[in-house]
Formats: C-alpha cells, structure tokens, sequence
C-alpha cells in the first residue's frame, strides 16, 4: 500500500492527479492538503511513499520548503509539480532536495515517466533541464577541470552531449544515431556520472544558500490557466492530448 500526499489548492488539479495515481499504483491511500501547514501536519501524522507538491500554495515557502518536510520524513520522496517555469526554478527545488521536477503543462506520459521514476528512488528533471545540468558544467571557472572531464567520454557519449547541448530531444537523438530513445537515456546516465553533475547541484545549492532567490509573482495566473490536468479532471474518460 503506498501512501501519497496531494499538496495542490486548485480541485480539478489535485482530482487529475489522482486519476493519474490510481492508473499507476495497484493500491494507494492518497492524502490531500490544500496549505503548507496542512501538508506538515499530514507529514506529522502519516507514513508517506510520496509528496506531489505545487509551489503555489498558501504558507509556501518555497525551496525551504523541502526540508521542513524531509525533517519529518527523511526518506519520502517529493516530486514537485508546478505550473512555474522549470527552467528557472528546477534546480533550485532539486539542489534543495526534492527528488524530481516536472511542469503541470507536462503531457501524459510524461507526467506518468515523473512519477513512476521517483517511486523508484530515481530522480527526475525533463530534457530540457538535463541540458541545463551539462550547461551550467561548461560554465564552470575551471576550464581544465572540465576539458579533463570531457576527455572520460566516449566518442558516443561526446556525441550525445554535444546534440543535447544543441538543444536535441531524446527521440530527436535517437532518429539522428538510429538507436532507441532507452539506449540515449542509458548514455545520458553515463555522461551525467562521468561529467560529475551533482557538482552543479551542490554549486545550486551553496549559491541558494548565499543568495535570497527572487520568487516569480503568480498573482492570477495560476488561478486561471488551465492545465492538462485540469482538461483531464473535466473529461477522465479521454486525454485531451498525447498518446
């Protein structure tokens, strides 16, 4: 049985998510809480698989957010799920322990991918932020550093890197070498152990810590857009989009 906590303070949000939970685990008792507050006190009194939690709640504190909740739960996974831009707030959530990252725009299966690869203690960031990852490691001061990284590549593994870096997608990739999108998966693994990238997300973090980062105001716009999610939750018998 495993247990997961719904912190979303939008209901056809939070009734899509759980549509989705009920397709991928067998048996689940899901929690809901619509505050932060709400969230710590469901934290305080039930054993919790998983957190699904949104930014944009009342009593937010943003990344901080994250271990006030680990300091409960150590071991419970977190998958942020949020409607704000990934490519600014992504590692910041993950620097500050989060287990994955995934935007609500996300389609189906994408949004299926997040949540079964932190049920398998994996984490999780879209493509798009597995750029950022080998971007952020060529900006790093120490040029060596990073050349002598590089040189630990295969000439596969370089290639992949270099089409990620040209802003490649996976399927993109794998039509471009003629191997399976799990095979570039597989390679992305590779690159992102020898290129050492929780570096970059101790950097994150350390430059967090140092700097109060600016939250984007949100003021309506959450309020009012509607997600696939909440296309879903009007319409659970079809999605409105992908495979």
């Amino acid at each position: 049985m495993k247990k997961v906590l719904i912190v979303e303070d939008h209901f056809l949000t939070s009734t899509g998510i759980r549509i989705l939970l009920n397709e991928i685990i067998d048996e689940s008792e899901i929690y809901e809480a619509i505050s932060f507050e709400g969230a710590l006190e469901t934290c305080a009194s039930h054993k919790l698989d998983l957190i699904i939690l949104d930014i944009d709640i009342p009593g937010g504190a943003d990344a901080d957010m994250i271990p006030q909740l680990r300091r409960i739960q150590p071991e419970v996974k977190i998958l942020v799920c949020t409607g704000f831009d990934e490519k600014k707030y992504a590692l910041e959530y993950i620097a500050a322990g989060a287990s994955g990252f995934v935007s609500k725009s996300s389609e189906r299966p994408k949004m299926r991918l997040a949540i079964e690869t932190v049920l398998e203690n994996k984490r999780y960031v879209s493509d798009v932020i597995q750029q950022r990852f080998l971007e952020e490691i060529y900006q790093k001061t120490n040029e060596s550093a990073v050349s002598s990284e590089v040189s630990r590549l295969s000439t596969r593994e370089e290639e992949i890197m270099k089409l990620i870096l040209d802003g490649k997608w996976r399927k993109e990739i794998a039509s471009l070498l003629r191997i399976s999108p799990n095979t570039v998966s597989t390679y992305k693994s590779r690159i992102f152990e020898k290129m050492k990238v929780s570096t970059v997300i101790t950097q994150v973090e350390i430059r967090n810590r140092s700097v109060k980062v600016e939250r984007r105001l949100y003021h309506g716009a959450s309020r009012w857009m509607v997600t696939p999610f909440e296309c879903m939750a009007v319409n659970s018998s079809r999605w409105p989009f992908g495979p």
